[in-house]
């Protein structure tokens, strides 16, 4: 936000203020004003209702656009209002949102009369103090006013000074409301590197079946964020959270590994050590090889490094060689069970992926072992470097084997595989790829749904391989070969 546009929160504030609605900024831009970090957004809330707030801006701020209609009035009826500032411009989002002061009023009931704790009915009060109770956490829950005062009810300073999480009352009363704070209790003290205090911690591990409640959307979002920060991945994990959700990763705190591929110990040990290093490059702490974002959303990176490795408590074997497991095609495993349980066709999957990304995770799972590192036919390393998800796949298998010893053998093995891809892209600007040319390979095969895609694949393959000059030469090949 502009420093003009702040100008008109203020303005905004005042006037609302002035006029027996007392208004504040509220919330995180609080918190990071008070540690000196960048402010991304300003929540404003106020003791005026929607429509003391419509009615106060068209009778005395004229230049300011109390927005209806659509889904501002969805917004309304959540106590939100949506308002433009005069140097709004056309087709751009609503300037600020404005929240009137609320509070709990119990939940909307589901088909069976049972009450809902994902659905929360809010009733407008006219107090901040009433308000500030229904907030997460203490650091969340300060107000400022126009003139920069801090207004304090909850001790969030205090904490904030000796960075503690902490919920506002009763903590296992705050995540009964909303299950998605015992996520972000985690986002929270890995971003700021604060310790939870022990009330919170608790209520999250005895709590943990409440998790349940949450979307995958949401479940998505909160995660991935959390995946993203140092030392994100081990306080999911040892709070619970991530075994929970992910059932497949429990007991890998006593699969070891061969100290001669993975001196970090564990599968867990292997998973911190990733991770780490990981959130490191990606906060720009040094400079690594690969990309961490760009791959689409920009926790794309984290959720395939997590799942790249579920398959080794399935396929963990004692070793008669020492005490340690085995972990044999784990990455076939891996891509398999990602695929069915969490995948964007899987029935109950807990974490929401779209059809692109199930793809791109599948992909890497399956081939950032034997596949990356090995493959030296000139067909199946084509085939490797021309999917769309490559770029991907490199990154997971740097932060996979940056910190073992397989590292050192990244540069070469880059060296050869960009090497293939720069014939591979050679190829494609020579011989593009056809228009219509899907049609023409289920006309000429007399193929139909998925068999076309898989037909259209293996052509790819033939003509970026330099097995055939064409695809209408490719597809001549498969026409001929169909015939016998």
């Amino acid at each position: 936000m502009g420093l003009e546009s702040t100008d008109y929160v203020f303005e905004l504030m005042d006037s609302l203020t002035e006029a027996g609605y007392p208004t504040y900024i509220v919330g995180g831009a609080v918190r990071d004003m008070l540690l000196e970090r960048p402010i991304k957004d300003l929540d404003v809330a106020t003791a005026a209702t929607p429509e003391e707030l419509q009615e106060h801006i068209e009778n005395n701020l004229q230049n300011f656009t109390y927005i209806t209609g659509g889904e501002a009035d969805k917004s309304i009826s959540n106590l939100v209002s949506l308002v433009n500032f005069p140097n709004h411009k056309k087709g751009q989002p609503h300037d600020i949102e404005v929240a009137t002061f609320r509070i709990d009023a119990g939940y909307e009931k589901d088909e069976n009369g049972i009450p809902d704790r994902t659905r929360p009915l809010l009733k407008a009060t006219k107090t901040l103090e009433e308000d500030v109770k229904r907030r997460d956490f203490t650091i969340n829950a300060m107000a400022m006013d126009s003139s920069g005062n801090i207004i304090d009810l909850v001790n969030g300073q205090q904490d904030l000074e000796n960075g503690v999480i902490r919920t506002v009352g009763k903590p296992s009363s705050r995540f009964a409301e909303d299950p998605v704070r015992m996520i972000r209790a985690v986002r929270f003290s890995t971003r700021y590197k604060f310790r939870m205090d022990s009330a919170t911690r608790k209520a999250i591990t005895n709590h943990l079946d409440w998790l349940d409640r949450i979307s995958p959307e949401r479940m998505r979002s909160e995660l991935g964020q959390v995946l993203m920060n140092t030392h994100g991945f081990e306080e999911l994990y040892d709070l619970g959270i991530l075994p929970h959700i992910m059932i497949e990763l429990e007991g890998i705190k006593t699969l070891r590994h061969n100290p001669k591929y993975h001196p970090e110990g564990t599968v867990y040990d292997h998973y911190v050590a990733m991770f780490n290093e990981y959130a490191g490059a990606n906060r720009g702490l040094y400079e690594v090889p690969v990309k961490t974002q760009g791959y689409g959303k920009e926790d794309l990176l984290a959720w395939a490094l997590l799942f790249h490795d579920i398959g080794k408590p399935m396929s963990a074997e004692s070793s008669p060689k020492g005490d340690w497991f085995t972990f044999y095609e784990h990455e076939l495993l891996g891509s398999t069970i990602f695929y069915d349980n969490y995948g964007s066709k899987a029935k109950d999957s807990p974490i929401h992926f779209s059809k692109n990304e199930t793809m791109a995770i599948t992909y890497t799972t399956k081939s950032h072992m034997a596949m990356f590192w090995d493959a030296k036919k000139f067909g199946k390393v084509t085939k490797l470097v021309a999917d769309d998800n490559f770029e991907l796949l490199t990154a997971v298998a740097y932060f996979d084997a940056n910190h073992r010893p397989k590292g050192k053998y990244w540069d070469d093995r880059m060296e050869f595989l960009k090497g293939i891809r720069n014939e591979v892209e050679a190829r494609s600007k020579a011989e593009p790829y056809p228009k219509g040319f899907g049609k023409m390979v289920a006309d000429g095969l007399n193929l139909q749904g998925p068999e076309i895609g898989e037909a259209v694949n293996r052509i790819k393959e033939l003509v970026l391989s330099g097995q055939m000059p064409s695809y209408e030469a490719a597809l001549q090949y498969e026409i001929d070969k169909m015939k016998g």
